[in-house]
């Protein structure tokens, strides 16, 4: 890495914990806020760096203080040094990070999208208005390093870290030097062909949020308004997760990105549980002792059906395969909820592959030609 050579964007949980993290392994951390929540960020200033709770599981394998080179609220000191800036809220507001950064990305840069949700895509035309497509690339992953959660003005705690993520460039042509620069960061990246992989075949967030709540929608959100998440997984959701990988499976297959990874193979490869199904693994593992609030898993609906069911029921529609439970599933989580995932949720257009062929998307997001 250059001098300074990351800088986090964002100051939640994952923004703070992926800071400490990287900084305990001894590289340069910069930590970056938008000005609007300046406050956020303040007494992580104040202290010079995050205190990472003794009871963390970082994959640094430290915990303490981490130090930082510095704090800011300011997007051209942000990018200034930066070599790879990470961009680590929710999907829904990666667009508010990528515009204030836009005017100060230079080449050479490197930005991730740690939970991708076709980042890399919805931003690319973006960086091609700018200029900047051949200088800078942008880059995601299948999920977050961790399950983690800010715990004080400086402190923050890591309950698991993922021992496995995927990671791809667009175009794909430029992961294997996106991946030498990235793995510096985390060991635990693993360097798949492009975007396809990391947003169809890999397991992740859009893995299983939307099966595990379908059987208790009415118990999280109206008799109990959250609940220990993981504790309730059911059968029911470990046969919904089952279909959805049935149907992701022909899609993979049609767009070169399989096989897939099935939700019992990623929860083994996450974090080695296994059980007899996808619910009981859950069910006996460390995620069962987590409280999820109503709001939290609202959000996290939000982003796995708008922002990896709604685009890939699309796509799958364009290649003529369709993926009909996947279909129920937005429509039901819809009704339940009083929500339009299908007007939330992005169209092929905003990825740039609307009216594309399977061997054209290949193409595409291989080397960046339409």
């Amino acid at each position: 890495m250059k001098q300074g050579g990351i800088t986090v964007c964002g100051v939640g949980a994952a923004g703070t914990a992926i800071a400490a993290d990287l900084a305990l392994k001894g590289l340069p951390v910069t930590l970056y806020e938008l000005p609007a929540f300046g406050a956020e960020i303040e007494g992580i200033a104040a202290r010079g760096g995050i205190e990472l709770t003794p009871d963390s599981r970082s994959t640094a394998r430290k915990t303490g203080f981490a130090p930082l080179v510095r704090t800011t609220t300011d997007a051209r000191e942000a990018s200034a040094e930066a070599e790879v800036l990470m961009i680590t809220c929710p999907a829904l507001h990666h667009d508010v990070f990528f515009e204030e950064l836009l005017p100060y990305l230079r080449p050479g840069q490197y930005v991730l999208f740690n939970t991708g949700y076709w980042g890399s895509l919805r931003f690319q035309r973006r960086l091609a208005a700018a200029g900047l497509a051949e200088g800078v690339t942008l880059c995601e992953t299948n999920i977050m390093p961790y399950l983690s959660k800010r715990v004080g003005p400086h402190e923050t705690k890591i309950f698991n870290a993922k021992r496995v993520m995927t990671v791809a460039a667009f175009p794909g042509i430029r992961t294997e030097r996106a991946f030498s620069i990235l793995s510096k960061a985390y060991r635990e990246y693993r360097g798949v062909p492009n975007v396809l992989w990391t947003n169809i075949s890999s397991g992740g967030n859009p893995c299983i949020h939307v099966q595990l709540t379908l059987p208790i929608m009415g118990y999280v959100f109206d008799r109990f308004q959250g609940c220990k998440f993981y504790t309730e997984a059911t059968e029911q959701f470990s046969r919904l997760s089952a279909a959805f990988d049935r149907e992701r499976a022909p899609l993979a297959e049609g767009l070169g990105c399989a096989p897939i990874e099935t939700g019992p193979e990623w929860a083994e490869n996450a974090y080695g549980y296994t059980g007899r199904d996808l619910a009981d693994a859950f069910r006996k593992s460390p995620h069962a002792d987590r409280y999820s609030p109503m709001a939290a898993l609202d959000r996290v609906l939000d982003e796995d059906i708008g922002y990896a069911f709604v685009p890939m029921v699309r796509l799958a529609d364009q290649l003529g395969l369709g993926m009909p439970a996947t279909r129920g599933m937005i429509e039901v989580c819809g009704v339940m909820l009083g929500k339009d995932y299908w007007d939330l949720g992005l169209d092929l257009s905003d990825l740039g592959l609307e009216g594309m062929t399977a061997a054209e998307i290949i193409r595409y997001v291989e080397t960046g030609e339409v």
